[in-house]
């Protein structure tokens, strides 16, 4: 952490991108060094985004079907 002109700190990141799916990469992860307050982000598997996408779906197409048997009653 450095500090500005005004004295208030500035924080350099340095950002990591590492593909555990590769054995290279899952055994790199397995001997990388994390500090205090480091912040690992892993980011959503493909079927996690299909079951989201599908989450998000599937109650509009309920609606529009409940909307349907009320309107043939």
């Amino acid at each position: 952490i450095s500090k500005d002109a005004d004295g208030l700190p500035v924080y350099h990141a340095t950002i990591y991108n590492l593909n555990a799916a590769s054995a290279v990469g899952f055994m790199l992860a397995d001997k990388f060094p994390l500090e205090v307050r480091d912040i690992v982000y892993v980011s959503p598997a493909p079927i996690t985004r299909w079951n989201r996408f599908l989450s998000q779906l599937l109650p509009s197409i309920i609606a529009t079907d409940t909307l349907g048997d009320v309107e043939n009653n």
